[in-house]
């Protein structure tokens, strides 16, 4: 149970405390920035439609394995609706973001075969989400996610290569608009920083997840990583 649903448990708790932070997040950004132009805040509000949708479904599957389903240890090996369909909401969330980054990518270079590498590799992890989805109907225990490890390794190495190159091209780019004067260029390092961080950590997240999935396709170790890896 604990490297199981325990691991599950600890994923669900760190993605419940980042959704808390997702939503003072948009909070801060209706009230500070009414101004934003009207596909941003939809965009926004979008994310956060999508974020609520998948820790409702992770609350769900947990709540069936654990609380409706209490003292029976033959469900424990059934996959449940809200377990199947969680992955597409990361997907999705994904595909928004990392399409929104192709844009400034493009804002600030002009340079469109590297946006489209962007954007197939976005669309690639997405599409093979919903594979990955389709498939799970299919299995009749969660032993058998074993037989979707290519699936998920090339889809989270996707989005993985497209968070590194987001975050590569980021930096070299606002590194390349430093005007000389102290304020503007301290503004620039910090959004190169938060560009690199981000990037990193997004990308080393997708890495664990591979590998865990990978080497202990029987648990749910990499869920909580996946989980994590949504917000």
């Amino acid at each position: 149970m604990d490297s199981t649903y325990g691991s599950a448990f600890v994923g669900l708790i760190v993605s419940a405390i980042l959704y808390g932070a997702t939503i003072l997040q948009v909070y801060l950004y209706y009230r500070n920035y009414p101004k934003d132009a009207r596909f941003l805040k939809v965009l926004v509000f979008a994310l956060w439609i999508f974020d609520t949708i998948q820790l409702t479904l992770c609350v769900t599957a947990l709540y069936w394995y654990l609380i409706t389903n209490y003292n029976n240890p033959s469900v424990l090996d059934q996959l449940t609706w809200s377990m199947e369909l969680q992955t597409d909401c990361n997907g999705v969330i994904a595909l928004l973001v990392e399409c929104f980054f192709a844009r400034r990518v493009w804002l600030m270079s002009a340079n469109l075969y590297l946006v489209i590498v962007i954007v197939i590799l976005a669309v690639v992890h997405f599409v093979l989400g919903i594979v990955f989805t389709v498939d799970s109907f299919r299995l009749v225990s969660s032993t058998e996610f074993g037989n979707l490890i290519w699936v998920t390794s090339a889809g989270i190495g996707s989005a993985a290569a497209a968070d590194v190159i987001i975050a590569g091209a980021l930096c070299f780019y606002l590194s390349k608009s430093r005007t000389g004067f102290k304020k503007t260029d301290s503004l620039i390092s910090t959004l190169i920083v938060y560009s690199l961080t981000t990037g990193l950590i997004t990308s080393f997240i997708g890495v664990v997840i591979v590998v865990t999935f990978a080497t202990m396709p029987n648990n749910y170790v990499w869920l909580a990583f996946f989980w994590i890896d949504g917000k």
